[in-house]
């Protein structure tokens, strides 16, 4: 079965593992707002679960939640009520983690999806398809606000990302041909076109004070850019796989990246902190000691 372990960063050691109930490896993972829940979506059998990371009891379980397919998103609203999920049967769902009921169904992308975020005050949702289709939609109604399209280039049908800023007046997105688009939320207008990958881009996210924008592509680089200018800040080259997913920390001092390998980087200087995060802890440990 597989298993979903959860690291203490700092120290870089292991406080918990959640047992799994599949063979399927998990392709998406999202921490509920409290800290207190941890929502997972996975490649196959269309499962979506969630944990109570206190109890390490699982409170939401749906096998087949869309359609025996794999689920590429999960997304807390900002609330912690409900639960976006997204995967290849084209559709978009909400769920009601008390109630644990689909309260909306969002059946508007003619292709499969590849993410799905709320806004920051909980009443959209930007989606994205494999066509680099965006749609911006009332989580309430589903009715569709906003129509973008990011190019698809060199590798259509692959899953991009798509990004709210913290303030949510923009939208990010990863290309297929290696450009990160920056949108107007509001009007759809395009702000800048991020050159310097040269493959497909397949996650992108803001900074958390919204003033920079991290991105991770196939080309094994992951690139921070000026969101106001879009000027090129720093590369980081050679993360260990070729399909990153990126990740600034709260302070917005680190950043992270996934695949089948975690790394953790100053997000300044580019320097690699883990496991020399765990080094440093030691040797605090053994001066408080002495």
């Amino acid at each position: 079965m597989s298993t979903i372990t959860v690291l203490d960063v700092p120290e870089w050691r292991t406080l918990f593992t959640l047992p799994g109930t599949t063979n399927s490896d998990a392709f998406s993972l999202a921490w509920s707002p409290d800290a207190q829940s941890l929502a997972a979506g996975f490649r196959t059998a269309g499962l979506v679960q969630v944990w109570d990371v206190v109890s390490r009891k699982l409170i939401l379980n749906q096998p087949k939640a869309h359609g025996g397919l794999e689920v590429r998103t999960v997304a807390w609203s900002p609330n912690g009520r409900l639960l976006a999920t997204a995967g290849k049967d084209r559709a978009v769902r909400l769920w009601d983690v008390e109630t644990r009921e689909n309260t909306v169904t969002f059946l508007a992308h003619s292709n499969e999806l590849s993410s799905a975020v709320w806004n920051p005050d909980g009443r959209r949702i930007a989606s994205k398809d494999s066509t680099g289709g965006v749609l911006i939609w009332e989580a309430s109604t589903g009715q569709v606000k906003l129509k973008l399209r990011s190019p698809t280039g060199w590798n259509p049908g692959k899953p991009y990302d798509v990004n709210w800023s913290p303030q949510g007046d923009k939208l990010a997105t990863g290309s297929g041909d290696g450009t990160v688009m920056i949108w107007d939320a509001e009007t759809g207008r395009e702000l800048h076109v991020l050159r310097g990958h040269t493959s497909v881009v397949r996650s992108v996210c803001w900074s958390p004070d919204g003033r920079r924008l991290l991105s991770g592509a196939e080309d094994r680089t992951l690139r921070i850019w000026d969101s106001q200018t879009g000027r090129e800040l720093l590369v980081l080259p050679d993360p260990p796989n070729h399909n990153p997913v990126v990740a600034w920390s709260p302070s917005g001092r680190m950043i992270g990246v996934a695949d089948n390998t975690l790394m953790i980087f100053d997000a300044t200087i580019g320097h690699e902190l883990a496991p020399q995060l765990a080094r440093e802890k030691r040797r605090e440990t053994t001066d408080e000691r002495r």
